[in-house]
């Protein structure tokens, strides 16, 4: 094969080395905590059911008559509701809150996207590290509910970008061939973490000290300071060889591959694939400059907000369901696990675009169902709803291998912060859906269900990645899914 034809950044150390492994592990750690942000809200906001206890016979705590009212106090101690008095007008700032949070994962997913393609995946990510391990924290500190707001709005912008930036790094170290294994595994961790978070909501009751339980783990990532090495594959699309070289050659070592040769082929692969004018000119306004590559992010980032509207709506919408919150959160959450590993071979033999195409007719048609059909049981319903859920657990890490392999290298960073934006709008708007079920119960279902069947129409748009090389620059963005483009 010519040499051409081979991945420059992979091929001297191999698809998935000793080497690579090690630094996936080390940066899995990062996924695990990072849901805690985002569904922590279930928790720290769950209803307090708030009772009059003036000597009247009012009961509405919202009638002028109601002097004095009092928290139901047998699930949790205290929480941000009854800490900062949400009830009657100030409601909805729970679910305003929730939204804020989330708006800071749709900042950070955008702003690190442009700042890791700017100066690097490294700097990127270890400014997340450290922002996350200080406002997280001052959380649990805040004295009135705009601080929260505003603590935690940081802390998710953080998180977004820490969540983006490690992805982009692993993903552009491993083989084509490991690709796909590799970017679900990835999202093990976050799942693991969502089981494990009504554990903490369980044994700590009074929501500063939760909030803190799981804050702590955040000041591990100190320790990225030492291992996390700058991605090769963006230090190759700058034209920067020599380091680029240098850390393909560590990799390579660790991995018993020879190194006599890397520099003059990562040289002449550079002048191949004449990445040094695109790096210098390219930001994520290029993404939208051509036909093709615009049609493929725009379709990549309506697949990601129709999943993370559905995967966090639903996650929400199971609190209104009967029984132990706990147990229901816990068990919802379980459900990532084996949805994340089918990802595998499904992405694997079937495809990125099947495997799209049917975990969100999955959702659609089992949310659909349930709104739809008249009589059902509660049991059945909740059947419905959790299979709904587990279509979406599939979808989620099928977004994020597919979004990162549809990018060039050039603007992967700010494609993937793109998509994850859009997102994180779904997931802003989660919270106001779930609301709906004040009206009618299954109200949200249409409306994610519908969503999710948009969705899987709108796949058409967006071209197969299995077992292709990544594009490095803007012209192999625009070419690649091409008809007659070599892929």
């Amino acid at each position: 094969m010519d040499k051409t034809e081979l991945d420059p950044i992979t091929s001297p150390m191999g698809d998935m080395g000793l080497s690579q492994i090690l630094l996936c592990l080390a940066i899995f750690l990062s996924k695990f905590p990072s849901g805690w942000i985002q569904v922590s809200h279930i928790f720290l906001c769950f209803p307090m059911n708030p009772k009059c206890t003036s000597p009247s016979n009012v009961t509405d705590i919202c009638d002028d008559a109601c002097e004095k009212y009092e928290f139901d106090r047998s699930i949790f101690e205290e929480n941000v509701i009854s800490e900062f008095d949400l009830v009657c007008k100030r409601a909805p700032l729970a679910s305003l809150s929730q939204t804020i949070t989330m708006g800071g994962t749709m900042t950070g997913s955008i702003l690190f996207g442009v700042l890791a393609d700017k100066y690097g995946r490294r700097p990127a990510f270890l400014t997340g590290c450290m922002l996350l391990m200080i406002f997280s924290a001052l959380v649990s500190f805040s004295p009135w509910f705009w601080a929260y707001c505003l603590f935690r709005y940081i802390a998710a912008t953080a998180n977004g970008g820490v969540m983006m930036t490690s992805f982009v790094i692993i993903m552009e170290i491993i083989g084509k061939s490991k690709r796909e294994i590799v970017a679900m595994l990835y999202h093990i961790p976050f799942n693991m973490g969502h089981v494990a978070l009504p554990a903490l909501a369980y044994f700590f009751r009074n929501w500063r000290v939760f909030n803190m339980s799981y804050s702590v783990e955040h000041f591990l990532y100190v320790i990225y300071c030492c291992i996390v090495p700058e991605s090769p594959r963006w230090l190759f699309a700058r034209g920067e060889t020599e380091k680029s070289a240098n850390i393909i050659s560590k990799f390579a070592k660790m991995n018993g591959k020879p190194t006599d040769t890397i520099k003059s082929d990562l040289d002449s692969a550079y002048v191949h694939h004449k990445g040094t004018q695109g790096a210098k000119k390219a930001n994520i306004l290029d993404l939208f400059k051509t036909p093709n590559m615009r049609m493929k992010i725009l379709a990549m980032g309506f697949e990601w907000f129709v999943v993370c509207m559905a995967y966090y709506g639903i996650s929400q919408y199971v609190t209104h369901l009967s029984g132990d919150v706990f147990l229901n959160v816990a068990f919802s959450a379980s459900l990532g696990v084996p949805g994340t590993l089918l990802c595998i071979p499904l992405t694997k033999y079937l495809g990125r675009k099947p495997t799209l195409i049917l975990s969100t007719l999955l959702t659609a048609i089992s949310l659909l169902l349930m709104s739809l059909l008249p009589k059902l049981s509660d049991k059945i319903q909740v059947i419905f709803v959790i299979i709904g859920f587990f279509g979406a657990t599939v979808t989620f890490p099928t977004v994020y291998i597919y979004g990162g392999e549809l990018c060039p290298t050039v603007v992967r960073s700010s494609g993937i912060g793109f998509c994850s934006m859009l997102g994180r709008a779904g997931s802003m708007l989660a919270p106001f859906v779930v609301d709906l079920a004040k009206i009618h119960m299954r109200l949200p279902g249409i409306v994610f269900g519908c969503m999710s069947l948009l969705a899987t129409l709108t796949c058409v748009l967006i071209p197969e990645t299995k077992n292709t090389n990544l594009p490095e620059t803007l012209e192999d963005g625009e070419n690649f899914g091409k008809k007659g483009a070599v892929q």
